[in-house]
This record gives structure tokens, C-alpha cells and sequence, in this order.
């Protein structure tokens, strides 16, 4: 549950700090894997979505099988820049940041351990086990979170309180608020 909330407040504060750049900054190639900060952010987004929809057993919202291996076989990585907006980037991640920690929430301790099946981004069907993927994703995110951040800082802008410790006790807030769970710090 501390991960998933932590990585929503993560994506709220990395997002307060983009909104202060100029928009054409965002999209400016910075040789990074996925282009630019707006390309590196709408792999977070459809990673996020991608392992929330498998996860459920759903299709994707914003890709079909077809459109999502497509995506991931393209060399072009400029080319994730050009699949949604930023404003409706920072809305529905933060929205798939509000779902993950719904879906954490609601889990009991032994479903963490059970598998589920899937499809990979070639096609490959899988099995997992559920808390394999929640370490994955959170994971995944704050690593292209640090990617964006240290763009961010080489561009002259901040955005430096992304530390899970310095989040923490904001994090722990909202999990006593919303869940009146006590974990241990």
C-alpha cells in the first residue's frame, strides 16, 4: 500500500514540476530512451496502464494488442511524445496512480502471492506472481521519474523531493486518512 501511494505523490509533485517548464521544453529531444520528458512520460503512463490492464484481466484503454506492439517495436521513440497531450497525460496518469492504489487497498495478503497470466509486449504469454508486478511497476516508475528529474535539472529547472524518505510522511498521512492503516515507518 506504501509503495502505490508513494508513487501516486510522486507523480503528483514530478507533474507540479513540469507544469512550470515551458511546454516545447517538454518535448525537446534530450537524447533520452524515449526522447524527450513528454515521451519519457507517456512510457510511464502506458506502462502503468499496460500492467494495471493485465493485471485486471482487461484490455488496454488506450491501445489494442495490435497498437500496443506496434509502440513497443518502433525505434522511434520520439514518436510516444505524439500519442496524448500533456494535459490529458497528467490527468489520466494521475488517475492510473489513484487506480493502482485502489487496486493495492483492496487486496488481502495472500492474493500478493498468487500468479496471473499475460501477454507480453511480443506476444509471449506469461504467468507472474501479483507482487513481482506491483515491486515491477513502482519500480519502472521511479526509474524514469529519476530520467525526467535529472532532465529536468539539466534543462535549469527544479525538482528534487521525489525521495521516497522525503515523501514519506505525507504518504503515511494519506494512508492513515484514507485507509486508517498504521504502518510502520
Amino acid at each position: 500500500l506504501r509503495m502505490s501511494v508513494y508513487h501516486k505523490h510522486a507523480t503528483e509533485y514530478l507533474f507540479s514540476c513540469l507544469r512550470t517548464m515551458p511546454r516545447d521544453l517538454l518535448k525537446k529531444d534530450l537524447n533520452m530512451y524515449f526522447s524527450s520528458i513528454h515521451g519519457c512520460m507517456v512510457h510511464i503512463f502506458l506502462a502503468d496502464h499496460v500492467w494495471l490492464s493485465r493485471i485486471n484481466q482487461v484490455d488496454h484503454p488506450w491501445l489494442s494488442p495490435q497498437q500496443f506492439q506496434e509502440l513497443w517495436s518502433n525505434k522511434d521513440k520520439g514518436k510516444w511524445q505524439e500519442m496524448v497531450e500533456f494535459d490529458t497525460l497528467e490527468q489520466e496518469s494521475l488517475k492510473v496512480c489513484e487506480q493502482w492504489v485502489h487496486y493495492v487497498s483492496q487486496m488481502e495478503e495472500k492474493q500478493f502471492m498468487e500468479e496471473f497470466a499475460y501477454q507480453d509486449s511480443r506476444g509471449t504469454q506469461k504467468r507472474i506472481e501479483t507482487l513481482a508486478v506491483l515491486g515491477h511497476v513502482f519500480n519502472h516508475s521511479t526509474h524514469h521519474r529519476g530520467q525526467v528529474s535529472g532532465a529536468i535539472h539539466q534543462l535549469g529547472y527544479e525538482c528534487d523531493k521525489m525521495d521516497l524518505l522525503y515523501l514519506m510522511s505525507s504518504v503515511q498521512k494519506e494512508i492513515d486518512e484514507r485507509f486508517g492503516v498504521k504502518e510502520a515507518l
